[in-house]
């Protein structure tokens, strides 16, 4: 995002999506489950926040969670919880996202 605003782009006329899975699952979690179960505060809340206000589309896949063991109530209520994050890529792909892997 701030590449694009660097270059001068509205951030008006973009549109980006986060999609959460495999070992960064937990940076989803709240900051009271995050903190229940690492003993410290969650170091990604401040970011997962100005993602949210800047429009950013939050994600998580389910699968994801529930292989590490997480619940849906521990989920940040920030973040969407998607059946699969492969699915969820797919239809974003299919609207016009690229892919933009990290």
């Amino acid at each position: 995002m701030n590449a694009f605003a660097i270059m001068g782009v509205p951030l008006k006329n973009l549109k980006f999506a986060l999609v959460v899975h495999g070992p960064a699952t937990s940076v989803v979690l709240s900051a009271k489950a995050f903190k229940a179960k690492f003993g410290y505060a969650n170091p990604n809340l401040k970011v997962i926040d100005a993602l949210a206000k800047a429009g950013v589309v939050l994600t998580v896949c389910g699968n994801a969670l529930a292989d590490n063991g997480y619940t849906p109530s521990e989920v940040n209520p920030k973040f969407k919880i998607a059946l699969s994050a492969i699915s969820t890529l797919v239809i974003l792909q299919d609207k016009g996202y690229a892919l933009m892997r990290f």
